[in-house]
């Protein structure tokens, strides 16, 4: 499988960029690029994404205005479990690495933090480009791990939820990175409480996930809709206490990710629960 990517002046840097992740995701193996004019920006831009966001591609020929990319990576070397096993590890130690520096922002790990958030990225498209794979019948279900079509949907919207978490735990990195003072005591302390419960309920939401624990996957459910009072009382307070600007719009911006991150974590839970009640419903058709 080759595609042809023509690129010149007139393409912007983003939409080359947008064009050749387009077909690393439709499944090309064999990714030929080439450049016409002053496109040198366009090139950095294509060997940057190629770095930071994707699995196994690597440059194998080059031109003066040409560049052959290949995909090198194969299905069976990282099962969609795996790779939504790692995500979830990742963008959980992000996460709790970032409500680490709350009081204290320790500028070189929540750098580092915002940087792991490529990792997740090249997960991602991994795991799309196997799953469109096999959706456009390139590939069986039982090549990357799953068992079918049913499954392989699941784990579609299950991967965009655990991308969201990892975007959300970068920009509570990225707030305290740019903030040039701690969150007062009282509110920050009122964070952490919040931060260590997301944080137990998104553990609990991958071992649910894991064994297609149906009661593990309801108790998430329930456990996020009660954190959602937690979330509308620190907003409140907020509001009433004379809180410096840029502090409360620190604190408003973590809060509202850790709202958003609970919410992706009952998403995920959902689908388990969906998951687990199809799966027990294949077993009684089929006996």
């Amino acid at each position: 499988h080759e595609s042809v990517l023509c690129i010149d002046e007139s393409t912007s840097p983003s939409i080359a960029v947008r064009e050749f992740i387009t077909r690393y995701l439709v499944g090309y193996d064999v990714i030929k690029v080439v450049f016409k004019g002053k496109t040198h920006e366009h090139r950095v831009a294509l060997r940057n994404v190629m770095v930071k966001k994707m699995i196994g591609v690597e440059i194998v020929e080059e031109t003066v205005d040409t560049v052959l990319f290949q995909c090198l990576a194969k299905p069976a070397e990282l099962p969609i479990r795996t790779a939504i096993n790692r995500m979830i590890k990742v963008s959980h130690y992000m996460l709790k690495d970032a409500l680490k520096c709350m009081r204290n922002p320790e500028k070189t790990l929540l750098k580092e933090i915002i940087e792991r958030d490529d990792t997740i990225d090249k997960f991602y498209l991994f795991i799309v480009r196997q799953l469109k794979s096999v959706a456009m019948g390139m590939l069986l279900p039982s090549e990357v791990g799953l068992t079918d079509l049913r499954e392989c949907l699941g784990f579609r919207l299950i991967a965009k939820s655990i991308e969201r978490i990892g975007d959300h735990a970068s920009r509570i990195a990225e707030v305290l990175y740019k903030s040039h003072k701690p969150v007062g005591e009282k509110i920050a302390s009122d964070i952490e409480k919040l931060g260590g419960s997301v944080c137990r309920v998104y553990e609990k939401t991958s071992q649910a996930l894991s064994k297609y624990n149906k009661v593990l996957a309801h108790q998430v459910v329930d456990e996020v809709s009660s954190l959602r009072q937690v979330e509308d009382t620190i907003i409140r307070e907020l509001m009433e206490k004379r809180v410096d600007v840029e502090e409360a719009l620190v604190a408003r911006t973590i809060v509202e990710s850790l709202k958003r991150i609970a919410e992706y974590c009952a998403d995920i839970a959902e689908i388990t629960v969906n998951l687990s009640v199809e799966g027990a419903l294949e077993k009684t058709t089929s006996s």
